[in-house]
């Protein structure tokens, strides 16, 4: 009853449905499958990005197979990049400690007037941007005069161990 693209794995709902002819097979079946739809579209990735923190259904392997790890996702609105230099911007995520582990981080520059955006990390050889991530901070260093860059996010994806 799961249909999936050809060489994937995943969670896809079935795009066909044959139906049962029998009152009492159907009702089975009907729960059978509002449970299994249920189950595929939990485990979806929430494409939801806001600037407090939120479990996105991911997760990561934890100790054993039966036992996930959920990860969260949290934007942090971080200004305008520095000039050769490190900017370091509190992202207010609480009681980080050494069994955490972020995942992701990543975000985007740009800059206004030539309707031009860059990558973070790693906006290219003349563009170039770092990430680092600690217990309070997050820390951007750039390695050019990347002022003309007036707004700026980043997005940290972890999860609490």
């Amino acid at each position: 009853m799961s249909f999936a693209p050809q060489y994937s794995q995943g969670n896809y709902l079935p795009e066909n449905i044959v139906l049962p002819d029998d009152n009492f097979n159907f009702k089975e079946f009907l729960k059978i499958t509002l449970e299994e739809h249920a189950r595929f579209i939990n485990r979806k990735d929430m494409g939801q990005y806001e600037t407090i923190e939120i479990q996105n259904n991911q997760t990561f392997p934890g100790t054993n197979p039966q036992n996930k790890n959920f990860i969260y996702r949290k934007i942090i609105s971080t200004g305008v990049l520095p000039n050769t230099a490190t900017s370091i911007i509190p992202h207010g995520i609480a009681a980080i400690n050494n069994n955490w582990l972020f995942t992701r981080l990543y975000g985007s520059a740009r800059d206004p007037n030539l309707i031009d955006f860059i990558p973070m990390p790693n906006g290219g050889p003349n563009l170039e941007v770092e990430l680092r991530v600690n217990n309070t901070n997050i820390y951007i260093t750039t390695s050019a005069n990347l002022t003309r860059f007036t707004y700026s996010y980043v997005i940290l994806e972890f999860y609490k161990g």
